[in-house]
């Protein structure tokens, strides 16, 4: 048992409510339990309790054991002197207010179903690839679909936040905030933070002066990503290493990184960096202004046509400096990841900067008209029955997984609310 979980059967009423006795024998009845107070003080807020002949209305605080309310020094605290019921899973010690008057107490683990308790264990001991495992197919459809819903708006919120927070380090302007947005994203996972460092480190101010030559870009691109330091091979590498350094002199620039921080093993070549650098300053050449361009995308085919911007022709037959390959195409996996780790997350919190709805509607739309991503967890969601019909739902999925399912956060989930209600009937 925890405080966690005995707030929710409080919350929820899941215990025997008929013939309640105080540990100090006088009935009770609990007329409402009080809101759940997530700030300091005690953990629910207006209750309605009757102890008796007479009615309280005022705070509850739930401990495991009532010596808790000693050991946490709540006696010693004005906060807790209206308290009207201490509920706990075990008394075993009266506890005081501050002011020295007892407080009367409910012992809870009296009432509440063994079933529940088994579910609630079940549930926090398994070791699966989500604790409902085994019982995630007997809960309704409708249930599921409702609760992805919420999901998706969550993670969609949650992306924003940080977009806000660069946009706040980043002085309010869009236009940086989403040079580094973008960058990231060509990274994925590997080098993502190679690349927001990157982008961080070359003003797109600097950039948009040089947007109608994509020498000068790439030169600035690959000199600030330490690509263009040490021994040089061939006549592209040493040009742009030319153009970088009357550049680096004109804007006091300095490489951001160096090669090794870049990761090229167990990747193939059409993710390594270099490539990914060179297709990016094709983009920033495609499109002057990034900003607008992401807040105007209404179709996937938009951001794929970005995408497909032309390179230079050295990178038509390599994928590094000196290793020829042939021709790499990106593929659909840059577009996916570009519309959902970039765009979307843009065009939401510019819509909640602004207060302008219209962004979201745009956003869930674009998502509506991906394929689901797939990749491990997307795989088993499918394997337990979740339905995946497009990348609202993979979104909503992944969100479901790191945020409830690897943190056991089952009392918050609707899935694991839904388990722990059909144990008590």
């Amino acid at each position: 048992m925890n405080e966690h979980f005995l707030s929710f059967i409080w919350k929820y009423s899941y215990y025997n409510t008929n013939s309640l006795f105080t540990t100090e024998g006088f009935p009770l009845n609990i007329i409402k339990p009080g809101i759940l107070n997530t700030n300091s003080g005690p953990d629910f807020d207006n209750a309605d309790i009757q102890i008796g002949p007479l009615s309280w209305k005022g705070n509850v605080e739930l401990h495991v054991k009532s010596s808790d309310w000693n050991k946490h020094k709540h006696q010693y605290d004005k906060a807790y002197n209206t308290v009207v019921l201490h509920v706990v899973w075990e008394d075993d010690a009266q506890v005081m207010r501050e002011d020295g008057t007892a407080i009367p107490t409910f012992e809870l683990k009296s009432f509440v179903d063994h079933g529940l308790m088994d579910t609630y264990s079940e549930l926090f001991s398994e070791n699966q690839f989500i604790p409902c495992e085994e019982n995630f197919s007997t809960i309704k459809r409708v249930t599921k679909l409702s609760f992805l819903d919420k999901l998706l708006t969550s993670r969609l919120e949650r992306k924003a936040e940080i977009i806000l927070d660069s946009l706040e380090i980043n002085g309010g302007d869009w236009r940086e905030t989403t040079f580094q947005v973008i960058a990231g994203v060509f990274g994925i996972k590997v080098n993502q933070k190679s690349f927001e460092k990157l982008a961080r480190q070359l003003s797109y101010k600097i950039v948009q002066k040089h947007k109608g030559n994509l020498i000068q870009i790439e030169s600035l691109l690959f000199g600030q990503a330490g690509f263009l330091a040490g021994d040089r091979e061939g006549e592209y590498q040493n040009i742009l290493h030319k153009e970088y350094t009357f550049l680096a002199k004109k804007y006091s620039l300095r490489p951001a990184l160096k090669r090794e921080e870049w990761k090229f093993s167990r990747m193939r070549p059409s993710s390594f960096p270099t490539l990914r650098i060179a297709t990016l300053a094709a983009m920033l050449i495609e499109h002057s202004d990034i900003f607008l361009k992401c807040l105007d995308v209404v179709e996937p085919t938009e951001i794929k046509q970005w995408l497909g911007a032309k390179t230079s022709g050295y990178w038509l037959k390599h994928y590094d400096f000196s290793k020829k390959s042939q021709k790499i195409k990106s593929g659909d996996i840059l577009v996916q990841n570009m519309i959902i780790n970039g765009v979307v997350p843009l065009k939401v919190a510019y819509g909640i900067h602004k207060n302008q709805h219209r962004y979201l509607d745009e956003a869930i739309s674009l998502l509506e008209k991906l394929k689901p991503e797939k990749n491990k967890i997307t795989t088993q969601w499918k394997d337990q029955g979740l339905p995946l019909m497009n990348a609202c739902d993979s979104q909503a999925s992944l969100e479901l997984y790191h945020e409830y399912c690897i943190k056991k956060k089952c009392l918050n989930c609707a899935v694991g609310v839904e388990l722990i209600r059909l144990s008590t009937n």
